[in-house]
């Protein structure tokens, strides 16, 4: 009879401690995720940062040609009268 009692105490206890591990299992799981995909976003921004960078500098050079064009318009008399 009291193997009977432990029985039905002790089985649903294992039975909440196996769902208590795997649930443990999938959080670490899920951190991992989360780590990584946090770990993209960072690089993404930095990818972002060196885009606009990259696009400050092009906007600088195209501006410096067109003063020069205009400069040599303005040598050969082709500028137009304002």
């Amino acid at each position: 009879m009291s193997e009977t009692i432990a029985e039905v105490t002790f089985e649903p206890l294992k039975r909440i401690q196996a769902d208590v591990s795997e649930m443990r299992r999938d959080y670490r799981d899920l951190r991992d995720r989360v780590a990584s995909v946090e770990g993209h976003g960072a690089s993404l921004r930095s990818d972002q940062a060196r885009l606009a960078a990259d696009l400050a500098r092009l906007a600088t050079g195209q501006d410096r040609i067109a003063d020069r064009l205009d400069r040599v318009e303005r040598r050969l008399g082709l500028a137009p009268a304002l």
